[in-house]
């Protein structure tokens, strides 16, 4: 082991018992630490024995599959903003979270927060409890004394949220039930989702593509979803896909790519061509910076966008330039076959998808959380 994994001290750990046995409206919110402290079956534990829903966000994903039943993924801002107790595993309060403040929760929300680094206890917010530890096992410690009658208390709440993530889902597969060209973003996610299996490593890297994408996308594992984190840092999509097939080279790899975060590192296509790493990109090319974009359009207006244009560019050409197979995609219905070939075969594949540059914009789904 790297470092001492530390545990809850018995009073805090009784504060935190008491705080859950007071709450009708709980939720946690599991990001990357609970992945790097390795707290995946601890947390479904705790969610089986507790009830609680959780949400998951950045490397957190797939740390409860998605048919677990306190697993949800639509409804969190819903959540949020009607939760009294936010209970935070390893992640920061930084913008997808709204900073933890109100309007994102609660105007009376009480937010206990469990990280290893202490540093990010009390950062943006005041907590009502923080705990510096590993997540794995404060979790193991607390599922240990959890309140009696805890999960009866809050079934009413998970029962209302159920509801609520049953009307969202089919809100999206109304979205995604087009056939338009231009190719709508929710059906292309639609389209990613059927190909995605278990086995299949998930790579994100862009704006709203990949927000979109992460809508539909199941991740069922803990590290099935790489994605640039809250950062941003776009382009890193090929080198994540590259040593992900590295190191599972019995794994299908899938690289969900927008325009913009492909034209920064393309070119390592052709590292995996030469090292023969097959993969496949599907880029989602709705001809701009979408994420930018958008907020532009919304406060300025159509003719105030700035630098947020680019051309349809072929990259499916460049691919096949440098050794690869590529396939220029326009017609929806094309994107389940290119995809169940391309994943099926052991070459570098790039489906370059052409999407409507408006309609993710117009449909209100816009998120800057994954």
């Amino acid at each position: 082991m790297h470092r001492t994994r530390g545990a809850a001290e018995p009073d805090a750990l009784g504060r935190l018992e008491a705080l859950l046995a007071g709450a009708e409206r709980p939720v946690v919110i599991a990001g990357g630490g609970v992945y790097w402290d390795d707290a995946a079956k601890s947390l479904a534990s705790f969610g089986e024995r507790a009830g609680v829903p959780v949400f998951m966000n950045g490397a957190g994903r797939g740390v409860l599959g998605t048919d677990h039943p306190s697993a949800f993924f639509q409804t969190r801002g819903w959540a949020l903003g009607h939760a009294d107790l936010v209970l935070v595993l390893g992640t920061p309060l930084d913008f997808r979270l709204g900073y933890g403040r109100p309007p994102t929760f609660a105007e009376d929300a009480k937010v206990v927060m469990i990280d290893i680094d202490p540093v990010e206890l009390g950062r943006n917010r005041p907590l009502e409890l923080g705990l510096a530890g590993d997540i794995d096992v404060i979790l193991r410690q607390l599922s240990d004394g959890l309140p009696k009658g805890l999960a009866d208390r809050v079934a009413p709440w998970r029962t209302e949220m159920r509801r609520r993530e049953g009307e969202a889902c089919a809100k999206l597969d109304e979205l995604a039930a087009t056939d338009q060209v231009p190719v709508s973003h929710y059906r292309w996610a639609r389209e990613i989702a059927r190909a995605v299996t278990r086995d299949t490593i998930v790579v994100g890297d862009g704006g709203d593509v990949v927000n979109c994408a992460a809508k539909f996308v199941p991740v069922d594992r803990a590290g099935q979803w790489l994605d640039p984190g809250p950062l941003g840092c776009l382009g890193v999509g090929p080198s994540f896909a590259l040593a992900a097939k590295l190191l599972r080279p019995d794994q299908r790899v899938l690289l969900v790519s927008g325009d913009g975060a492909f034209g920064l590192n393309g070119m390592e296509l052709e590292t995996a061509v030469r090292f023969r790493l097959p993969f496949t990109c599907i880029i989602g090319n709705d001809g701009g910076w979408g994420q930018i974009r958008s907020p532009q359009v919304s406060f300025f207006g159509e003719a105030r966008t700035v630098a947020t244009s680019l051309p349809t560019t072929r990259y499916d050409r460049m691919v096949e330039a440098l050794g690869g197979r590529g396939a220029y995609i326009t017609d929806p219905r094309e994107i389940g076959p290119a995809l169940a070939q391309a994943l099926a075969s052991d070459e570098v594949w790039c489906l370059n998808v052409v999407l409507d540059p408006e309609a993710y914009r117009k449909s209100g789904q816009v998120s800057m959380a994954i």
